[in-house]
C-alpha cells in the first residue's frame, strides 16, 4: 500500500478532520466519475476484515466443493518437483 504523508495532499484540514474523525468520507473525482475514496484508518480496518471473511468464505465453499467431488488431491511436493522447484 502506498502511504502519502498529509501534508503532502491538498485537501482542506477540515475534510481530513472530518476522515480522520471518522465523521466523513470522501470520493475522488476525475472527469465527473469517481476513481478513488478517503477513509478513515478505522473503517479501512473494517473494510479489510470483511475482505477478509468473504476469502474466508470463499476459501470455505472450494474445500467443500473439492471434498464433494471425490478427486484425489495432489501432494505439495509433488506441484513442487512439476514446477522444478526441488
Amino acid at each position: 500500500m502506498t502511504t502519502l504523508r498529509a501534508e503532502d495532499v491538498c485537501i482542506p484540514e477540515s475534510v481530513l478532520t472530518s476522515i480522520l474523525e471518522g465523521k466523513e468520507r470522501v470520493w475522488v473525482e476525475q472527469a465527473g466519475k469517481p476513481i478513488a475514496a478517503m477513509v478513515s484508518i478505522e473503517d479501512l480496518k473494517l473494510l479489510e476484515l470483511y475482505e477478509d471473511l468473504l476469502d474466508s468464505q470463499e476459501a470455505e465453499r472450494a474445500l467443500k466443493e473439492f471434498e464433494e467431488s471425490g478427486e484425489p488431491s495432489i501432494p505439495y511436493e509433488a506441484i513442487r518437483r512439476e514446477l522444478g522447484l526441488e
